[in-house]
């Protein structure tokens, strides 16, 4: 299930490619948001509010990176129906 909104449409692609990757940094992200130095100010700023909402941290090592941090309470339901669509465990509708 993706999210339809903008904001949670790059939320989640940017999760993604945290995933993906392990690690990020802003240039791995930017093509989300454009290229011109607005652009850049935004995506700073849309990275800056994943931190806060601590969908991603910045590991103490490398302050200009970026790390998915896998348990979130925003992240649960998400996590659970990809679990269950993937037939890891039952949905409440099977039970």
């Amino acid at each position: 299930m993706r999210p339809s909104q903008n904001g949670d449409e790059k939320e989640y692609r940017i999760l993604e490619i945290a995933i993906k990757n392990d690690t990020i940094q802003q240039s791995d992200v930017l093509h989300l948001f454009g290229s011109s130095n607005s652009d850049r100010v935004t995506c700073s700023r849309f990275l800056a509010s994943m931190t806060k909402k601590e969908l991603i941290m910045r590991p103490p090592a490398t302050p200009r990176k970026y790390v998915f941090k896998f348990f979130n309470k925003e992240l649960l339901p998400y996590v659970m129906i990809s679990l269950a669509n993937n037939g890891l465990i039952q949905d409440d509708e099977s039970i």
